[in-house]
């Protein structure tokens, strides 16, 4: 997780991510990873029912992406080595921005 929470304090600045903590706000990262688990790419989604994520500038979007697929690598454990037969493989995860706050 520690790639992760440095792109997102990089991209974010502390007082932009306590409001999106105050306001409970979560952001869904997916990966498309191919078989050695590097990042191909990567989808934000964002719940229709969180409007303060509605304004973030699509720049952040952008630059937190360059970050993550430059930074972000899953390890594929030994117990799954039949996913590398797969063009590629997907994986999610749910950053909450309160998790951030104790990294600021």
């Amino acid at each position: 997780m520690e790639p992760v929470y440095r792109a997102f304090l990089e991209t974010f600045t502390p007082e932009e991510i306590r409001v999106l903590a105050q306001n409970d706000e979560v952001l869904f990262v997916g990966y498309a990873l191919d078989e050695t688990g590097s990042v191909l790419e990567i989808d934000f989604t964002i719940e229709s029912d969180r409007p303060h994520l509605y304004n973030i500038p699509p720049q952040y979007l952008e630059q937190l992406e360059t970050k993550l697929k430059s930074t972000v690598s899953y390890v594929i454990p030994p117990d799954m080595a039949y996913l590398r037969e797969y063009k590629f493989i997907t994986v999610s995860q749910v950053c909450p921005f309160k998790g951030l706050l104790d990294k600021l």
